[in-house]
């Protein structure tokens, strides 16, 4: 589904489509078990994001994961552009998966999560603070 809408969305790097499983979907899935071990420490279930989610890495990737083992969740894939929230809401439609799409940048949200994943979305300096808004004391 990448490959095929990718003019249309401008979903990934244009160098990067012939490495597709592992530059993207391998790299993603290698958080699972770090996401797993954390969501497993905690009493209830942890609110969990993908800020920037874009294609969907690496929260899609998670919610397929956490669908294959059967473990509820709660996941937002959250990205500011409409037209890759579009796409997102079409991959979790078309594979019956569980999450949330939030249409917003980060840095206006006023939602605390436990789990927060990014992906490319930039350099770490400056992802903290655009994730200011959205961590607590147990992020």
């Amino acid at each position: 589904m990448i490959i095929c809408t990718q003019k249309k969305y401008n979903l990934i790097g244009k160098s990067t489509l012939d490495k597709i499983w592992i530059r993207h979907f391998a790299d993603s899935a290698k958080i699972f078990p770090f996401v797993l071990k954390y969501h497993s420490t905690l009493q209830q279930k942890p609110k969990i994001c993908d800020v920037g989610s874009g294609a969907g890495f690496p929260g899609i990737i998670i919610s397929v994961l956490f669908q294959e083992y059967k473990i509820k969740n709660n996941l937002s894939l959250i990205d500011s552009n409409e037209k890759k929230c579009l796409f997102l809401r079409s991959v979790r439609d078309k594979l019956g998966l569980n999450f949330e799409i939030i249409n917003q940048r980060a840095e206006k949200l006023n939602v605390k999560y436990q789990i927060i994943m990014s992906r490319a979305l930039a350099p770490l300096k400056s992802l903290f603070p655009i994730l200011k808004n959205i961590n607590d004391k147990n992020t």
